[in-house]
């Protein structure tokens, strides 16, 4: 198991890993819980990386069926190109002078 799963891993609760467990392993791979405590210990890491990943996925996925948060994403990568615009102004060098554009706004 990789750190980070480790580290979501042992924030849950038994409920919480029993639950985990029941949606991924069983639910969504066909499996039964005597197939799950055959597996050692690193199969069970493996598979439980990889549950993460997909459970990431999903709340990525329904996070962009939002419409809400559709708008606000939207709103901050706007947000996010007029600050690098900026920043790139700011910064920039005249190359037939080579002096700094310097162009500060005053708010």
């Amino acid at each position: 198991m990789n750190a980070q799963s480790y580290a979501k891993w042992n924030k849950m609760s038994v409920k919480q890993k029993k639950e985990f467990i029941a949606k991924y392993f069983i639910n969504k791979c066909k499996q039964t819980v005597d197939k799950w405590n055959l597996l050692n210990e690193q199969q069970k890491g493996k598979l439980i990386d990889a549950f993460f990943e997909l459970k990431a996925d999903e709340d990525e996925l329904r996070a962009l069926s939002d419409p809400k948060f559709r708008q606000e994403l939207a709103r901050l990568k706007g947000l996010t190109h007029r600050l690098e615009q900026d920043a790139y102004n700011k910064m920039a060098v005249n190359p037939q002078t080579g002096v700094y554009n310097m162009k500060y706004k005053k708010y």
